[in-house]
C-alpha cells in the first residue's frame, strides 16, 4: 500500500458518522500500511493488544 493509497482510504473514512467502526477501520488501513513497508511484525504484537472502542 501506498501512503497515498492509505490517505484516500483514511479520508473515505472521514464521511461516515460511526466512529467506533471507523476508528477499527483506520487501525486496519494502518496495519496494511505498516504491513507493507515492511513493519508486519509490529502489527503482529499489536494484534496481540486488547482493544477497545467505546
Amino acid at each position: 500500500m501506498t501512503r497515498e493509497e492509505a490517505i484516500a482510504k483514511l479520508k473515505a473514512l472521514h464521511t461516515s458518522y460511526d466512529p467506533e467502526s471507523d476508528h477499527a477501520d483506520a487501525d486496519k488501513v494502518i496495519c496494511e500500511l505498516l504491513i507493507s513497508l515492511g513493519y508486519e511484525d509490529v502489527v503482529i504484537e499489536y494484534d496481540h493488544v486488547d482493544k477497545w472502542y467505546a
